[in-house]
């Protein structure tokens, strides 16, 4: 019964509001992006059929349960399509919104399923769009909740770009439309401001204030178009359309159209917000702190990152390797790094994951060899001097296992 109730009254706050029903419709989409990008950049027949899966660090095991082929993981995305097109088509009525609720769950759950079958399926992308998925669904207050929730993805990239990586244009993986050579570090600092000051123009009553910060943040996307692909400039642009829709679409009760919700910011330090909405600000505020908890740097060792929103604070350039203990006392180096895409190549869960599965190998008696020694090197793409972030002896034997909430002794922080 609480569950009915809990339910109903989400499903009644969102058939009420013709913005929200729209607002659902768009977080369909984004579902339909993803499959599109899984389709043509990041193809999940390539990554779910791979002989050396890239594990979660809390699915150790996931090798052992990879039962889909080609035929599996086309079934899978012809699923994942389908409902995903259904709960857009059942927002765009008021009497079919509870079923939508229900699928727009259900099209959620299937995608997480997904992304947790391989670390490779990790993006920061997922990460918004389950957050803004699970504020639309779950709490109430939709329309100022969801709006600061964008705003605080914003906000929470900017602050990982105080960084001189990101500053001087180095953790840039592709060219930047028009801006070249000097100017590209002033490009750089202006998106800091951007999602540091100016994106909270988004949540302003003032025209004069609201349309000019928009047409930034909408500016901002379209030039992030070449260094990140289609995906997350498609994404936030059906994110960032709440924003206009709540400017001429009433809220429930409201007198005119032409007066927009107020401040969601003021309603929060006037403590007229949901305590949901407090528990919300609070919680993601403390998943952005995670990384920091971590001895040494985070860019590097990767330790705490997936908690948080790291949006190219750094680009890690690195060298790995494992030290095949052959018979006779022979020492051999092996190549473990494998095609992973640059954001996570060089993130030690990638290592660990292809020396376990060097490790398997001789367990099946498929390679001759004794023991590995594993070792990575990494540095920042702006500096010059490696950091040694993994030197691990015996590694078959001893086989560390990797914990999310504490440092893992296995991973230097220091570069020692």
């Amino acid at each position: 019964m609480v569950l009915h109730a809990f339910v109903r009254r989400n499903v009644q706050e969102i058939r009420d509001d013709p913005a929200l029903r729209i607002h659902g419709a768009l977080l369909g989409v984004t579902h339909l992006l993803t499959l599109l990008f899984w389709l043509i950049r990041r193809p999940l027949d390539e990554i779910l059929l791979a002989r050396v899966p890239i594990c979660w660090p809390f699915w150790e095991s996931c090798h052992e349960h990879r039962v889909l082929d080609a035929r599996g993981v086309l079934a899978l995305e012809c699923v994942y399509f389908f409902v995903s097109f259904v709960s857009i088509v059942l927002f765009a009525q008021k009497r079919t919104v509870h079923a939508a609720w229900w699928v727009l769950l259900a099209t959620n759950a299937l995608k997480l399923a997904i992304v947790v079958q391989d670390y490779q399926l990790r993006l920061n992308q997922h990460y918004m769009a389950g957050l803004a998925t699970l504020v639309f669904l779950f709490f109430p207050g939709k329309r100022d909740l969801c709006r600061l929730a964008v705003v605080g993805f914003y906000f929470a990239a900017g602050l990982v770009k105080l960084d001189h990586e990101w500053l001087s244009g180095a953790a840039l993986v592709g060219e930047l439309w028009l801006f070249r050579g000097a100017a590209l570090p002033w490009a750089c600092a202006y998106v800091v401001v951007l999602e540091l000051a100016i994106v909270w123009g988004l949540l302003a009553r003032h025209r004069w204030v609201f349309w000019p910060a928009l047409a930034q943040i909408v500016v901002f996307q379209l030039f992030s178009w070449p260094i990140v692909g289609f995906f997350y400039p498609t994404l936030m642009y059906c994110l960032l359309a709440l924003f206009v829709l709540v400017r001429f679409v009433p809220a429930p009760g409201a007198s005119a159209a032409t007066d927009p919700a107020p401040h969601p910011v003021v309603a929060l330090a006037r403590r007229r917000a949901p305590r949901s909405t407090y528990a919300y600000v609070v919680g993601f505020a403390l998943l952005q702190v995670v990384p920091l908890l971590f001895p040494g740097d985070s860019a590097l060792t990767g330790e705490g990152r997936m908690f948080a929103i790291h949006m190219f604070d750094a680009l890690a350039v690195c060298k790995a390797y494992a030290m095949v203990h052959l018979p006779g006392r022979e020492r051999r180096p092996v190549r473990v790094l494998g095609r992973e895409v640059a954001r996570i190549r060089c993130d030690p869960i990638v290592v660990w994951n292809r020396a376990k599965a060097l490790c398997r190998t001789r367990h099946r008696g498929a390679r001759p060899f004794e023991d590995l020694d594993l070792y990575l090197d990494a540095r920042r793409r702006s500096e010059r001097a490696f950091s040694r972030i993994i030197a691990y002896r015996s590694f078959c034997t001893r086989t560390p296992s990797y914990d999310l909430w504490r440092h893992n002794a296995w991973i230097l922080p220091t570069g020692s």
